[in-house]
């Protein structure tokens, strides 16, 4: 028979000594950012033959594949400078200030919130060209941001993120399921 569970089993205690640090780099300033095609496709495939040069050329068929049915990686990369824009939605940067001041009293996250819009309005400022001097081209920032971002990563897995028509995430599906399984 099953023991029952301690009512305490989900609980996370206090976490003496934890501090901010612990989210540092995290940021969700940006409004949602639409699909550039209305649909997206998460695609994880992990090859796990046990040969490291059998499961390299998994990886490299799968990405070929995408490039087949998708086009070039601009054509299929799931951010453009169009859909990128600062939140201003307190309800949006509340998620923000809850992690990174999680720690902190309510006035104080309800400050650094405060503190995200006037961000906010100096970004917009900044990205729009209107204000200068302050190093470097910010009007770049929204290029930089697109070309620095992971929609495709190879760890242990391939992780990518592809925006595309459902008829091409059928094709993609189906392509994955027939190179994974050899056929």
């Amino acid at each position: 028979m099953k023991q029952a569970q301690s009512p305490h089993a989900y609980l996370i205690a206090d976490m003496d000594g934890a501090d901010e640090s612990l989210f540092e780099g995290f940021e969700c300033r940006w409004n949602e950012v639409p699909s550039p095609h209305g649909e997206d496709v998460v695609l994880l495939v992990r090859a796990c033959s046990g040969d490291a040069a059998q499961d390299e050329a998994t990886y490299g068929e799968i990405l070929s594949m995408v490039a087949d049915i998708y086009g070039a990686e601009a054509r299929y990369h799931p951010l453009r400078q169009s859909g990128l824009s600062l939140a201003g939605d307190s309800r949006l940067l509340s998620v923000e200030a809850g992690v990174r001041r999680s720690f902190s009293s309510l006035p104080w996250r309800a400050l650094y919130r405060f503190g995200s819009l006037l961000r906010r309005q100096f970004g917009n400022a900044l990205m729009s060209g209107r204000v200068r001097r302050l190093g470097g081209d910010w009007r770049m920032y929204r290029s930089r941001l697109i070309a620095n971002s992971d929609f495709k990563k190879l760890d242990d897995y391939l992780r990518m993120l592809i925006p595309g028509s459902r008829g091409k995430a059928i094709s993609c599906a189906t392509g994955c399921r027939a190179t994974v399984s050899g056929g």
